[in-house]
């Protein structure tokens, strides 16, 4: 929920920049709008944090065997 004051903030300015006049009920739903966007652009952002994170474990983890396994070859070292 945003407060009243922040609505009223958020009328003004979208008036002073875009030359827009909007009632109460509409700057409401817009301020609402933003904050939807705002969760979902968050939700995106975890998610694909949380994905890089496993690849970059893949990788690492992928790394290591692979060292470890050249390493127990005999002659890799030569």
């Amino acid at each position: 929920m945003v407060s009243q004051e922040l609505i009223k903030e958020l009328r003004q300015i979208i008036s002073e920049e875009y030359k827009i006049n909007l009632d109460l009920n509409e700057t409401s739903q817009v301020a609402r709008e933003f904050s939807s966007l705002f969760d979902l652009l968050a939700e995106v952002n975890y998610e694909n944090t949380k994905k890089s994170n496993n690849l970059i474990n893949q990788v690492e983890n992928s790394s290591d065997s692979a060292i470890i396994k050249q390493a127990e070859e005999p002659n890799s070292l030569l």
